[in-house]
């Protein structure tokens, strides 16, 4: 019984989502090195990377906050309304950065006289703005309360992208663009069916609302976030430049090998700032007890100290010295 409640808890139902989707990720990674081969892999890996560039922005100036500060609400129709508004900021985001990631990789490929591969433009900004929709959802699901829609949702989208890929490879049709196509495909359909089964939907004023609140808290973790993405991720771009995209796909194949290490630390995303909103709310709501139980403290000394004593009259010793006799 405490194995299956332990289970059906809220840690570690995010705990299993991580793993699913590291282990998914980790088969992604093999079926592509085999199936691409390491220079096109090389390709694949420097296009991820700029959109893995583009996730850590999202990350940082929209998931993070809406994950903290959402968990910091009371009231359901509060949280509600403010993720609304971050649906909204979201959407804007995901429409400026999947043509602006596109750029920087088409600019990326000239200078480095590596060339654009064939149909890649179409598809890798379709992986990205999809992409990062889901990514969006996935840790939404983590806000409102709803990890088993996050494991449903993230099953849909990686087990999903790990089955077309296998069958591409299988096929001899698995190429970057198809590649791209793939990951687009699947992150949609994920995306696509959780919209719908939550019904989201924003207006303006909660997009203006949610971004005045959550932009407070973005630069610090915008800072972290772009310095960890520069150590890890950047790294490969100056390696791709300097040795050409094998070796970034040789980085890439090494750090797919040892990413399921990194499960619990990735987990630990979207259960400790849940966790520490929580906190804060229970010790913000026992502040205001706290003050409401002086302020009445305060009122009852004030009331006696204005209840006047009564005054002695001639007919009251009276009555007094019968009662006594």
């Amino acid at each position: 019984m405490r194995v299956n409640q332990l289970f059906r808890g809220r840690s570690a139902q995010t705990l299993f989502d991580q793993v699913l989707v590291s282990a998914s990720n980790f088969i992604t990674g093999i079926i592509l090195v085999r199936g691409l081969g390491l220079v096109e892999f090389g390709i694949f890996t420097v296009a991820y990377v700029v959109l893995l560039l583009a996730n850590s922005v999202q990350l940082s100036f929209i998931s993070s906050p809406m994950i903290t500060l959402g968990s910091l609400y009371s009231s359901t129709d509060d949280r509600q309304r403010f993720v609304r508004g971050m649906y909204g900021v979201q959407l804007a985001f995901a429409t400026v950065a999947s043509p602006a990631a596109l750029v920087a990789v088409a600019i990326y490929f000239t200078l480095d006289r590596t060339g654009i591969p064939t149909g890649f433009l179409l598809s890798f900004a379709a992986a990205v703005a999809l992409f990062l929709m889901q990514d969006w959802l996935r840790r939404y699901f983590f806000t409102v309360g709803k990890p088993s829609a996050a494991v449903w949702n993230d099953a849909i989208s990686y087990v999903g992208q790990v089955l077309a890929l296998a069958l591409l490879w299988m096929a001899h049709r698995l190429t970057i663009e198809t590649a791209f196509w793939a990951m687009a495909m699947t992150s949609g359909l994920a995306f696509a069916s959780g919209a719908i089964l939550d019904r989201l939907y924003c207006n303006r004023a909660e997009m203006r609302d949610a971004w005045r609140r959550a932009r407070g808290i973005s630069v610090e973790l915008g800072i972290s976030n772009q310095l960890q993405w520069l150590v890890y991720q950047g790294a490969m771009l100056i390696g791709a430049g300097v040795a050409g995209p094998q070796a970034a796909g040789g980085v890439r194949a090494t750090q797919n090998v040892i990413g399921p290490v990194n499960v619990a630390f990735q987990a630990m995303e979207n259960i400790v700032p849940i966790r520490a909103a929580e906190v804060e709310r229970v010790r913000q709501r026992l502040n205001q007890l706290a003050r409401h139980r002086r302020a009445i403290g305060a009122n009852d000394s004030n009331d006696a100290a204005h209840i006047k004593p009564a005054r002695t009259t001639s007919r009251t010793r009276s009555s007094n010295s019968i009662l006594l006799g």
